[in-house]
């Protein structure tokens, strides 16, 4: 019988750990989903679908000055609808899940769901799409300044190295 004690604990192990493990990882997903719920990850997604949309019509406009004022329409309307299904996607939570799940333990989302629940982490949720949607203006302000000087830096790197366009 004592030797039997160790086959019995190892394979009962087998059959435990699993079992508890994915106990942990469906309370974590639990979790996630809560934190996604909570900062309203589908409302971020959707603020980001329409910077995505502010940067394809600078790139037309650029490209083509003359380009009708119809155009942003089509490109907004196309991008959210696209975005919308990306997000009505399974993918969309078990990506995301996915992500959180490899940087953070289970611990530690809850006590990140534990902060945003308070005022100030409810408030940081409401200025979050303010600071994503002026930090994007920003940047891209930043870099259609910076774009020429790029530009002629390249070149002057791909002409030392030998390198034609």
């Amino acid at each position: 019988m004592k030797k039997l004690f160790p086959a019995f604990s190892f394979i009962f192990s087998l059959i435990v750990l699993p079992v508890q493990a994915e106990t942990s990882s469906t309370e974590k997903t639990a979790i996630i989903n809560e934190l996604l719920e909570i900062t309203q990850a589908e409302n971020t997604a959707k603020l980001m679908g329409k910077a995505v949309v502010q940067n394809i019509y600078a790139g037309l406009k650029q490209a083509n000055p003359n380009i009708p004022p119809r155009t942003l329409k089509i490109i907004e309307e196309v991008t959210i609808e696209m975005v919308e299904e990306d997000i009505n996607s399974p993918s969309f939570r078990e990506d995301i899940q996915r992500i959180y799940s490899k940087h953070f333990t289970t611990d530690e989302l809850k006590e990140i769901v534990i902060f945003y629940k308070t005022p100030v982490g409810q408030k940081a949720i409401s200025k979050m799409p303010l600071i994503i949607q002026e930090s994007t203006a920003n940047s891209q302000n930043k870099l259609q300044k910076i774009m020429p000087k790029i530009m002629l830096r390249l070149a002057k790197r791909f002409k030392e190295e030998g390198i034609e366009l």
